[in-house]
């Protein structure tokens, strides 16, 4: 081969290595790995358990965990009334006045049995403001004043426990009134202190200071008793006992105490269960005195 063909082969190959050198760094300069994209933020819904990312903040909400819940105290069982409740009422009692020379508290008393509620409450009164009063065992009295005032919502849950109720009127008011009691016990027996058996046929004496009237709610058969008693005077009085349950009522039995200064012997009837029944004590005669009364009524 002469000179002159020799010379350009030479310029052909160095034209091709020139292209393919140029060739070469083209593929190196975008030959990289694309850059990869960030997953898009989840979004909080409703319920979930991640909080919602705030605007503009793009790293995804990352949950803690919470603190491990640890049991609360286990609850303390509910004691079971184990002796059914027992419910008595006197309506149409006056009371003294507060302020009034020789004023006495009507005092209720008994005995209630294991666990259950216990309500005490004036359902009715009319002539003024009745202070109620009420304690269990040795605590101190707890006392209302008002129309109807009370302790509705008491609770027994000793094996025993003996409450006290007292009413009087405010200051000068001596208020008529209806009272409710209930108890659970295994044998009713309410006492009354401090009532009144003045003969209502007397001038201005209101029937409400003679004696008393109860109504209580037989759970079984069995008998009632009525035992009472009576300061300054020896009497003629009236007990009758009626049923009550329907409308009219029947008297079921009444017995009369000639000349008695308490009943001797003491007021007993057989009675059916599951009856209302109402117990009436009066003094049949015009007395002006004011004898100071104590009675006790037992019923199944």
């Amino acid at each position: 081969m002469d000179d002159t063909r020799w010379r350009n082969v030479s310029l052909v190959l160095g034209l091709i290595c020139v292209l393919l050198i140029i060739a070469a760094g083209v593929l190196v300069a975008t030959g990289k790995n694309p850059t990869p994209t960030l997953p898009a933020l989840a979004t909080g819904t409703t319920g979930s358990s991640l909080e919602s990312a705030t605007p503009g903040d793009t790293s995804v909400a990352t949950a803690t965990p919470g603190p491990t819940a640890t049991p609360g105290p286990t609850p303390t069982p509910v004691p079971t009334q184990s002796v059914p409740t027992a419910t008595i009422s006197f309506s149409n009692l006056t009371l003294d006045a507060s302020n009034a020379a020789g004023a006495q508290l009507r005092t209720f008393w008994f005995t209630s049995d294991g666990y259950g509620p216990v309500g005490m409450q004036v359902t009715k009164s009319s002539g003024g403001t009745v202070k109620f009063c009420a304690k269990v065992d040795n605590s101190a009295y707890s006392c209302k004043n008002g129309g109807t005032p009370g302790f509705p919502k008491a609770s027994a849950d000793t094996t025993h426990s003996t409450w006290y109720v007292t009413l009087i009127g405010a200051a000068t008011d001596t208020p008529t009134v209806n009272v409710v009691f209930s108890w659970p016990t295994a044998a009713p027996k309410m006492h009354l202190i401090h009532g009144r058996l003045q003969g209502s046929s007397s001038p201005g004496v209101p029937e409400g200071l003679n004696g008393f009237t109860a109504s209580f709610q037989t759970r079984a058969s069995g008998n009632m008793t009525l035992q009472a008693s009576w300061t300054a005077i020896t009497t003629d009085v009236n007990v009758v006992l009626s049923d009550v349950t329907q409308t009219p009522p029947t008297i079921t039995d009444s017995h009369s105490y000639p000349a008695a200064g308490f009943l001797a012997p003491a007021y007993t009837h057989a009675v059916d269960p599951n009856k209302l029944y109402q117990i009436t004590l009066r003094d049949a005669a015009a007395d002006a005195q004011r004898p100071d009364l104590t009675a006790q009524i037992e019923f199944p």
